[in-house]
């Protein structure tokens, strides 16, 4: 699993993460603007350095072959029944895209900043 990488400004400040079949009836119920991650079983939400101050770099990979240097801020397992985990924006625009061979994938976060990160770095498996 190659480590894929994009850099952008994310609408409302937000990256979703889930599998493909998602839906908005995946989103977690107990949303707290004040937290950097919201999560439930099928979706996770994470806040990022506000659009308006620049841009933040997200990639993905294989959690054995990234080395982050930043600090962990999630680690779970998300339900994957398509075997395909996309990253992407508030308005459903997908950025990153990457299969797994698991219907449940462990899915582990690091961010460089626990409230306005512009790096985050996402491992699975």
């Amino acid at each position: 699993m190659a480590i894929k990488s994009r850099r952008l400004a994310p609408p409302h400040s937000q990256f979703h993460i889930a599998d493909r079949s998602a839906t908005g009836r995946d989103v977690p119920r107990e949303f707290s603007p004040d937290r950097q991650i919201n999560a439930a079983s099928g979706y996770i939400i994470i806040g990022v350095l506000p659009d308006c101050d620049g841009p933040t770099t997200v990639s993905i990979g294989a959690a054995d072959e990234i080395e982050p240097e930043t600090e962990l801020a999630c680690d779970r397992v998300l339900d994957t029944p398509t075997h395909i985990v996309r990253v992407f924006t508030t308005d459903r625009r997908t950025i990153l895209v990457q299969s797994v061979p698991s219907g449940h994938t462990r899915v582990r976060i690091w961010v460089n900043d626990r409230k306005w990160a512009d790096k985050v770095v996402i491992g699975l498996g």
